[in-house]
């Protein structure tokens, strides 16, 4: 999940650096895409512990 944070960031930092200024480019395809999978796979591994944790709580009980 931390690897896929810091995919996220990367790429939202890459992203960032095109708004900095009115008027520049806007971001790439490949670029949004790749914001896109790694919020994706953020968003999976999220789901993915929090089905470990249900699972570990409901266990304990």
């Amino acid at each position: 999940m931390a690897e896929a944070a810091r995919e996220v960031q990367a790429a939202s930092a890459a992203i960032e650096v095109h708004f900095a200024k009115p008027g520049e480019r806007q971001a790439s395809a490949l670029e949004l895409a790749r914001l896109t999978a790694a919020v994706q796979e953020l968003e999976d591994a999220r789901r993915t512990l929090a089905v470990v944790i249900d699972a570990a709580n409901a266990a304990r009980r």
